[in-house]
């Protein structure tokens, strides 16, 4: 992720009443890739605390100044100056500070509650899906492990109840859906299904030796490696078998290269939305990697098992080779379930017709009487349970849904004001359905409300 500041200019602050020597500071935020910045993430420049930095919600007269925030960490002697993002492409920051320059690091925090931060390493270890159960149990210790990071408040992992199934949603005009935060349990794939998660095929990378010839020894080398030199596997034997080659959308160009140079040397290809499948994006700079059209076929003659992930039924031009289905993939959602994709309400508009997992997630919106989670955010005193700031964050967001109560709106209503259409096309920061395809799955189970994945329904059909 690469994200390009520049400082565009100060003016004189005129609000009535307020110093003359008081400036609106503006700072441009521009990202690199269009899934660099999402509608709902926070963005904010670090700046030291004996910075003057005022607050704007003391100008509230200041268009400047909206949707801005200014928080302070004192344990780490910064100020934040930023904003929730809107919209999509380049946001401006800006401050209020008097008009003095003085030199100043300039600094980036990762976007809030970003699943490539602290809870990274977190959901390596809880492998299992967030239950009510589970989560009552893990939150205390949770929330005191969260106190144990040190840095930008914005790189810590969010509250728990942000990596359920159900979504999560930030305080807005209306509530924001969290749905970049991907569900805890997404590792009991490799768990359950004996596979070791070595690295994935990032975009934005030339994919280095993953590319190459012998991948199956290159994998399975680092995986005895890790046996003999390590913990982490203690089986009393070992067995590596050939890696599959996963993908998630634009790292597809990478995972067909790697895939086409080792045709005899990997176990299966499995897909999520894969670009690069039967074209290069337009914004493509590496037109020597290669495309699923021309690998996929080759693939299937060597009885390689091929798993499409997606909306293979409605952009098969996008996700099929040459748009079609070819003997030997396996598709998901399967035809039978195919309707989870149906966004965000099912053709007859009710949200009882909605897939099961799909009402899932909407759960928070029009059945929090019934969140366990939401009751012990809310309504517990005792120290082990209470984080204030997510007590403060779900308050604003129960207000939201009281105030849609109370003019009348029906549960379908609620959820078509919040997930409103302009998370559904698929342009920067509206990928509600193309994130679906990596969280979700397909078979919830009621009891414990919470379903299978579809990355672990992928690896169980290679038969580990």
């Amino acid at each position: 992720m690469t994200l390009v500041v520049t400082f565009t200019g100060r003016v004189p602050l005129t609000t009535p009443g307020t110093g003359s020597w008081l400036q609106v500071w503006s700072n441009t935020i521009q990202p690199t890739l269009p899934t660099d910045l999402l509608p709902g993430q926070r963005v904010a420049l670090a700046l030291p605390a004996d910075a003057d930095v005022r607050d704007p919600a003391l100008f509230p007269g200041v268009p400047a100044l909206n949707g801005t925030f200014l928080e302070t960490d004192d344990g780490i002697s910064r100020h934040y100056v930023g904003r929730v993002v809107s919209g999509t492409g380049t946001q401006t920051v800006s401050f209020v500070a008097p008009q003095a320059q003085q030199n100043r690091e300039l600094r980036r925090p990762p976007p809030d509650n970003n699943l490539q931060s602290g809870l990274e390493i977190l959901a390596r270890l809880l492998t299992e899906p967030l239950t009510d159960d589970r989560y009552e149990k893990l939150l205390g210790p949770y929330a005191e492990l969260r106190k144990t990071f040190r840095g930008d408040p914005a790189a810590l992992p969010g509250p728990l109840h942000h990596f359920r199934g159900v979504l999560s949603y930030l305080p807005g005009k209306d509530p924001v859906p969290q749905y970049w935060d991907v569900p805890l349990g997404f590792e009991r794939a490799i768990h359950d299904e004996k596979h070791v998660l070595l690295v994935p095929l990032m975009n934005g990378g030339d994919g280095g030796v993953l590319l190459r010839p012998k991948l199956d020894e290159l994998t399975a080398n680092a995986v005895r490696t890790v046996y003999t030199h390590g913990t982490t596997l203690d089986a009393d034997s070992l067995a590596v078998d050939k890696p599959v080659v996963m993908a998630y959308s634009q790292s597809g160009g990478n995972a067909f290269t790697s895939a086409g140079n080792n045709l005899k040397g990997i176990g299966g290809l499995v897909l999520f939305e894969a670009v690069y499948t039967n074209e290069y994006p337009r914004d493509a700079t590496n037109h020597q990697l290669m495309l699923g059209k021309d690998v996929i076929p080759r693939l299937l003659k060597e009885n390689v098992k091929v798993v499409v992930i997606g909306r293979w039924r409605d952009r098969p031009r996008s996700y099929l080779p040459d748009g079609k289905l070819l003997r030997g993939i396996t598709v998901l959602p399967d035809a039978a379930d195919y309707y989870l994709l149906d966004y965000p309400l099912p053709p007859d508009g009710k949200l009882g017709s909605a897939h099961p997992v799909v009402a899932l997630r909407c759960a928070r919106l029009v059945d929090g009487k019934h969140d366990k989670a939401l009751d012990l955010i809310l309504g517990s005193e005792g120290p082990a349970h209470l984080d204030e700031p997510t007590a403060q964050s779900e308050a604003a967001v129960e207000a939201s849904i009281a105030g849609y109560r109370k003019a009348g709106l029906s549960d379908e209503s609620i959820v078509r004001r919040v997930f409103s259409m302009k998370y559904l096309p698929d342009q920067s920061g509206a990928y509600y359905l193309h994130n679906l395809i990596l969280a979700g799955g397909q078979h919830l189970d009621a009891k414990t409300k919470t379903y299978r994945g579809f990355i672990q329904e992928a690896l169980s059909l290679f038969g580990h």
